[in-house]
């Protein structure tokens, strides 16, 4: 399920990168807002429905780029450490 009125609530550097997916052709697959595994609570999750298609950002303030790369989860996921906000893509449905 899709919730933009969480999507509206990202950060600038995370609605910066979904904005840039979004112009090249991915999508939004999954809104979440809760607590996955030792998250806070509120944590809020979106997931895009492709690999992420842009080049990597590592020089954003405050936001974490990691590989995951485990079928069980997500291929890879930027991370909002000040909002607690995770933007993560899948492997391609």
């Amino acid at each position: 399920m899709i919730n933009y009125d969480l999507i509206n609530t990202l950060s600038p550097n995370l609605k910066q990168i979904l904005d840039d997916e979004l112009k090249v052709g991915n999508s939004i697959h999954e809104t979440f807002l809760g607590r996955f595994s030792e998250d806070k609570e509120d944590h809020l999750y979106i997931w895009l429905k492709y690999p992420f298609k842009t080049p990597i950002r590592n020089d954003l303030e405050g936001v974490v780029f990691r590989n995951i790369d485990d079928p069980h989860y997500w291929k890879a996921e930027y991370n909002d450490i000040f909002n607690f906000q995770t933007l993560a893509c899948n492997f391609g449905l």
